[in-house]
């Protein structure tokens, strides 16, 4: 102590006031960085702590913690924590409400569950999902939780360690396990770890007893692609290989021969269904190496087999009698072969594919067209992410088993000749990659847009903007991640000269949907179930403006109903759409459906521009087929003409190459112009496509009462098609129309001609019906079609 106080004495007085001074600003620093680090923390608790929910057993035998991913009522928590409890679970929230939840499904492998618990027409907090391969060693994130049973409990730490591994309780290895030094105790299983900006990182997941410290959680990118296949198929589908073996030890001699690694798998058993028995595989055979990797355990196996799509070949290589040999391509998910070509004489399994050229890389090659990388040693094709720098796997979507329908319909103001807002329908946006020279190989088909626009410049750049962002990152698509594209997309188009415009957007990729409106625009995504839509009550997900990305995902036997809108009365949008389009679009008339909710609005006394746009998704299964099976047949009219069963039941292809449809027609005038005459009736035409729409929608369902049984007496009275005057059964005749040149075959062969070519719109929809099926309406520049195919 006098040592101290001697020092001090010997400190001049300036230099005292310049300690002292220092001293307290660096207090004052150090506080200010404990006030800013405790803000980021109750900034977050505030924002996922109303999320976070307590999963407990009904019997009291176990609980853990859990949080909403979706604000109509799924929970994410731990496979672990759900045990053996199946249908007792139930979910207390931070209100105390206790619900009985439902399991949707549960991946033991990646230890993650999904369960689902009413909304009661209510909108839950919910907690979104960031990008897990973001995060950095030493990165602050919290974990919440209900340890030990006491709720909502916080602890905050760093980001210890990135890409561990960790077996969970099904024996599998998680891969990129996120390991932190949060306190986790029992009952934070299945709690939420976040970062500094309230997005889940990963899942709480596991300790190791005995130590402090040490906790691990499972990455919310793996999480994103389990939650997709649970809330899809409701289990993961994973390759499946067949074979039960275990490590063996390599002879040296074959390591340094072939570049193996120290241990390989043997088989010691095989499934008699699997695709390893039907390859010839054999027990006591080597498997050295899957999908290029090298495999050296039956976990790494397994590893491989959760990398691949669903339906996708696997190459393996394994050594019979010490000889290294490509015996067979499997496909993940399935228990069957697919051939796949051997390497030539004297090729090794390394040959590099066509179009690449060495680079001055070791190893790697390029192909200038693709803009793709292949590297050699992983056997795998690459792709530059210029944002990062970095190079990444490319991804291959899936082609699912859905189908897309949709239509859409728009109307100025009263009294006024023009004005509508646009809308927009886009059934394959890789066709719109292919014309902007953007590839869209890395997306799901089908891949769709549907939208309504108050601006025109909105609507022709809206479609064009977003399919560029998708086509600049390669990898795989997450949820949040197009979420944000399709945000970033709105913000982009309104800043570009279309401020304050209204906008609605609905995106479909694969099997899932997005939807996103601002103000005076509204949106309806709705799951019905197939084939029948109207015969169990759907799933709804609505938004209206103000409204953030709205995401659903189909599972199996699921459709998608979806519905865009601009214009007053848009709050009206749930109501119309169950009275209005939801009946249209069960029949596939999407653009009738558009055009009858219109119509409804401008009837309750709406006189402002409108627009809707609106469509269905629905499995391949459900929809049937889209076009006859050779040969042709005909629809039962009472006449035995023979111009009837002429034609030609197709080229072997199980398609009909000619069909044969009658229409009403109702002409219009050319835009603003003076009216055009009539050339059948010898009438001007007065009324506008509006007026027409309108009145064809009226014929519609008159003729649809009767079953279209008058269909060819109202053709006579008010089509204005070319054979309307026409007597029996050629009312309104359209004659045989060729698929390939695209116009109407003259019956007569003495005759060597061809009628005009029919539009175009009405060509298309020619081939999508079926005999005796009656399309949605059609619109071209002559006027609004109804076509009903005959033969």
């Amino acid at each position: 102590m006098r040592a101290l106080c001697t020092a001090w004495r010997g400190i001049p007085r300036h230099g005292l006031r310049r300690a002292r001074w220092q001293l307290g600003s660096t207090f004052s620093t150090e506080a200010a960085a404990l006030d800013a680090y405790s803000q980021v923390v109750t900034n977050v608790v505030d924002t996922v702590g109303p999320a976070v929910v307590a999963v407990k057993h009904r019997d009291g035998k176990g609980q853990g913690s859990g949080f909403v991913f979706s604000s109509d009522g799924y929970i994410v928590t731990n496979d672990h924590v759900l045990g053996d409890a199946g249908s007792e679970i139930v979910v207390s929230l931070t209100d105390d409400t206790v619900l009985q939840a439902e399991l949707v499904g549960r991946d033991p492998p990646t230890d993650i569950g999904i369960v689902r618990i009413p909304s009661r027409g209510r909108s839950l907090p919910s907690v979104e999902l960031g990008d897990s391969a973001k995060l950095r060693v030493g990165q602050l994130v919290v974990a919440i939780g209900n340890p030990l049973g006491y709720a909502n409990s916080v602890s905050a730490g760093v980001v210890s360690a990135l890409g561990r591994s960790l077996r969970s309780q099904s024996g599998r290895l998680i891969d990129n396990i996120i390991q932190t030094d949060t306190a986790i105790n029992p009952g934070n299983s299945g709690g939420p770890l976040v970062d500094s900006h309230g997005r889940a990182v990963g899942v709480n997941t596991a300790i190791i007893s005995g130590t402090q410290g040490l906790a691990f959680a499972v990455p919310s990118n793996t999480l994103s692609f389990v939650v997709s296949q649970l809330m899809q198929f409701g289990r993961v589908k994973r390759g499946y290989f067949g074979i039960v073996g275990g490590s063996r030890a390599m002879h040296r001699q074959l390591q340094q021969q072939h570049g193996l690694m120290p241990t390989a798998v043997q088989v010691a058993a095989l499934d008699p269904d699997g695709p390893a028995q039907r390859a010839g595989i054999q027990p006591g055979d080597l498997l050295v190496a899957a999908d290029g990797q090298p495999v050296g355990s039956m976990d790494d196996l397994y590893r491989v087999l959760s990398q691949r799509p669903p339906q996708s070949p696997l190459k393996v290589t394994v050594i019979v009698e010490e000889d290294r040999k490509l015996l067979h391509g499997a496909t993940a998910n399935q228990p069957r072969l697919v051939p796949t070509a051997r390497p030539s004489e004297g090729a090794g399994v390394d040959d590099v594919p066509p179009g690449f050229k060495e680079t001055e890389k070791v190893g790697w090659y390029y192909n200038a067209a693709e803009k793709i990388w292949w590297v050699t040693s992983t056997r795998k094709f690459l792709w530059l992410d210029e944002e990062t720098g970095e190079h990444k796997e490319l991804h291959e979507g899936l082609s699912l088993p859905y189908t897309f329908a949709g239509g859409a319909a728009s109307i100025s103001e009263e009294g006024a000749s023009g004005g509508a807002p646009k809308t927009v329908v886009i059934p394959d946006l890789h066709r719109v990659a292919t014309a902007l020279k953007t590839e869209l190989a890395h997306l799901d088909r089908p891949s769709a847009m549907l939208g309504a626009f108050e601006n025109e410049t909105a609507a022709r750049t809206f479609h064009e903007k977003l399919v560029k962002r998708l086509g600049a990152y390669r990898g795989r698509w997450l949820d949040h991640q197009l979420v944000s594209a399709l945000e970033a997309t709105l913000q982009e188009v309104l800043a570009g000269g279309a401020s304050g415009t209204a906008v609605s957007v609905v995106l479909v990729v694969g099997a899932r949907a997005w939807a996103v409106a601002t103000e005076g625009a509204a949106f309806h995504l709705q799951v019905r179930k197939a084939p029948a839509p109207g015969t169990s009550s759907p799933t709804v997900t609505t938004g209206s403006a103000p409204a953030k990305a709205k995401f659903l995902l189909l599972k199996e036997a699921e459709a998608l109903y979806a519905a865009a809108s601009v214009g007053p009365a848009t709050r009206s949008l749930d109501e119309d759409f169950e009275k209005l389009l939801a009946p249209q679009l069960s029949k596939r008339w999407a653009r009738t459906g558009s055009i009858a909710l219109l119509r409804a609005r401008r009837t309750r006394g709406v006189a402002k521009p409108m627009a809707v746009a609106c469509a269905r998704l629905l499995p391949e299964e459900a929809e049937g087929p889209t076009a006859p099976e050779a040969p042709a047949k005909r629809l039962k009219t009472g006449s035995t003409s023979p111009i009837f069963t002429a034609g030609t039941g197709g080229t072997g292809s199980g398609k009909a190459d000619q069909v044969r449809l009658r229409q009403i027609l109702l002409r219009v005038k050319p835009g603003a112009g003076p009216p055009v005459m009539d050339p059948i009736r010898r009438s001007q035409v007065k009324r506008t496509q509006e007026e027409a729409e309108a009145e064809m929608l009226e014929i519609l369902l008159k003729l649809e009462a009767d079953g279209m049984k008058s269909f060819q007496k109202v053709c006579r009275e008010v089509s204005q098609c070319p054979s309307a005057l026409k007597g029996g059964d050629l009312a309104g005749d359209m004659g045989w129309l060729d698929r390939v040149k695209g116009v109407g075959i003259q019956q007569d062969k003495a005759k060597q001609g061809v009628r005009p070519q029919v539009p175009a719109a009405v060509l298309k929809a020619a081939f999508e019906l079926q005999v005796g099926e009656v399309h949605d309406l059609v619109s071209t520049e002559i006027g609004v079609h109804l076509l009903q195919r005959t033969a």
